[in-house]
């Protein structure tokens, strides 16, 4: 994703297995999280953005200029999940793994609104039962070339139905350009993650066009539960580089 900075102050950090459970379903991985003590992320805030972008070049020529952009949506969610009197390490492990996950979930939700919502993306229409994922996923690459979208750092959410689809054709079977690396699968130059709230879409993006903020602004744990809010919200960089594929 395009770097976003938040400053603040505010929350104390997460344990690592809620974070760990965070991330295991967060499908927009990538985005910032260097400030996530911010306690002041509300709708309207103006970011930052395309640190990614900035390059060294062989000439001093004409300087690179950061962009900056209002953050089109920032939803708070919250959990509170109740840690069981007789609970041992592995059940505390999975109880804020679970907490975590569940954060994630609505995160998803927050980050997908705001871009099938944004005006000017790509749109496609995927009839499965005239063409395949990977067709799907060959004409967005021409689409993206065409309109100048940068080769590397192109990624696709699907749910895992849609997965399960990609993996049973036989032209997946067989290609070449099929990569897999811990869980991360590379398509047709997509990094593909599995983000199951999505309903009869998917959704693509280059790393710089799509930023998306994933912060969490307050956590507690005490002997009985594990409380914790986060702000979620997404900003359509540029039009040019994200995609809302609708499926029938």
């Amino acid at each position: 994703m395009s770097e976003i900075k938040y400053y603040g102050s505010g929350a104390g950090l997460p344990d690592s297995a809620f974070w760990d459970g965070f991330n295991r379903v967060f499908a927009y991985g990538g985005a910032d999280r260097s400030h996530e003590t911010d306690s002041g992320i509300l709708t309207g805030v103006t970011l930052t953005t395309g640190y990614g972008a900035i390059a060294a070049t062989a000439s001093a020529g004409t300087a690179q200029q950061l962009t900056t952009g209002t953050l089109a949506a920032s939803t708070a969610k919250y959990v509170n999940v109740a840690i069981a009197p007789s609970a041992n390490s592995e059940t505390l492990l999975r109880t804020l793994q679970g907490a975590g996950a569940a954060l994630a979930v609505e995160a998803n939700k927050a980050v997908a609104a705001v871009v099938e919502a944004a005006s000017g993306i790509i749109e496609f229409t995927l009839n499965l039962s005239r063409a395949t994922v990977l067709t799907c996923l060959t004409d967005l690459n021409t689409v993206m070339d065409e309109r100048g979208t940068p080769a590397e750092g192109r990624c696709i959410a699907m749910p895992s139905t849609l997965m399960g689809e990609l993996a049973k054709d036989s032209a997946v079977q067989g290609e070449t350009d099929i990569e897999i690396t811990g869980g991360v699968k590379r398509v047709m130059g997509f990094d593909v993650v599995i983000d199951d709230e999505l309903d009869g879409e998917m959704i693509a993006w280059q790393k710089d066009a799509l930023a998306v903020a994933a912060i969490v602004d307050s956590y507690t744990r005490t002997s009985g539960a594990v409380s914790a809010t986060l702000h979620a919200g997404a900003l359509v960089v540029d039009a040019d580089g994200v995609a809302v594929v609708t499926v029938s």
